[in-house]
Formats: C-alpha cells, structure tokens, sequence
C-alpha cells in the first residue's frame, strides 16, 4: 500500500479536507516535503503532489485538527502557557492564530456548518485546571465572543453541531450513565435524548 506521508514515525487523526484534495494530521511524516513537520506539529499535505507544510509555527505542539466547513481553515488544539488552547490556521499555512487562551484547558474544538463558530470542551472551572469535569463552550470567530454554554458538573464529551447551526449533541455521564444530550447553541433547552440506565 502507498501512504501518502511515507510515515516513518508518529501520526495522529488524520482528517481530509471537504473536497478531497488536502490532508491535516498531527505527527512526524519525515519525507522530503516543505516546512518542517517534527513530532506533535499540525501539518497539512498534498498527497498528489507529496509535499507537506506545517500550521502550527515553530514547532508548537498540536493535536485534533479539525476542517473548517468551507476548507480553507483548520481548527486544533495547540500548546499553550496554561495547558491545551484553541487555534485556527489558514490551511494553506499563510497564518495561524490563538482563538481561545483559559487559565485551563481547552479541548475538541468543532465547527458550527457555517464556520463562524467553534464549540468546545473547557476544564478551566474546575480545581487547578488539567483535565478534570469539562464544560461546552463556543467561541464566536468575527466577534472573539466565548461563552460559556453549559455547566454540567459531568464527564460530557463529543459535541457535534446540527446541521442548521442551532443545537449542539453530545455525550454526558448522567447518573453513572453516558447520555446522548442536545442543547441550544445559546445554553437553553437542555434536553436528554436517551435516558435510560444503559451507558450509550
């Protein structure tokens, strides 16, 4: 089999562009390419031409890239002072930005189908940070707007946008219990879908 990176070390999640043409991925390809993706860098490659080139500067370690509806961005988690922050970068590699910076960690980012928004996991309310209950947070792109759209005091994890850009899924332990959940995009409207003793 031809893998596109010729991968001698570590990847992770590789995740392809919406129309096809573009790989974003998390690793250490090591093959002749441009830029230098080293070990943990947010890169994006060109499989037909076999050229490769980072999106995260310097080599700032992240991790989870996620495809901006339209392509041209990509969305991660990137290292920063105080844990995991949120960054976007163009695909192309022309610019990379810190959209979300807590005293915690900030996870998972997902984008809303109009690619205005991010949702997020968020642990900065909890004791010292670092990975302990998450909350959902969305961050609005033209405005810098982040709020805070649902406190739990739960594991919850997944979240997933609807296609109308309204509601946003995502998985909650409940009760000792995961939980399918869906709540609007502004907090309201907290709803659980399965409700049952089984974990889902």
């Amino acid at each position: 089999m031809d893998y596109p990176t010729d991968l001698l070390g570590f990847s992770d999640r590789p995740v392809w562009s919406p129309d096809g043409a573009w790989l974003a991925y998390s690793g250490s390809p090591h093959f002749s390419g441009e830029g230098d993706c080293d070990w943990g860098v947010i890169c994006v490659m060109d499989p037909a031409a076999r050229v490769q080139w980072p999106l995260t500067p310097n080599g700032m370690r992240g991790e989870r890239p996620t495809w901006s509806p339209d392509g041209a961005m990509v969305a991660f988690m990137v290292a920063g002072a105080d844990g995991w922050d949120i960054g976007v970068a163009a695909a192309d590699g022309a610019w990379m930005e810190t959209v979300v910076a807590s005293s915690g960690n900030d996870l998972h980012p997902t984008w809303s189908p109009d690619g205005r928004r991010l949702a997020y996991l968020s642990d900065r309310q909890g004791p010292g940070g670092h990975y302990g209950s998450v909350d959902l947070y969305v961050v609005d792109l033209d405005s810098g707007e982040d709020r805070l759209v649902l406190d739990l005091d739960a594991d919850i994890g997944e979240p997933r946008w609807s296609p109308a850009d309204e509601r946003i899924a995502l998985v909650a332990s409940v009760d000792g219990a995961y939980e399918v959940m869906a709540v609007d995009a502004d907090g309201a409207n907290l709803r659980n879908l399965t409700d049952h003793a089984a974990a889902d």
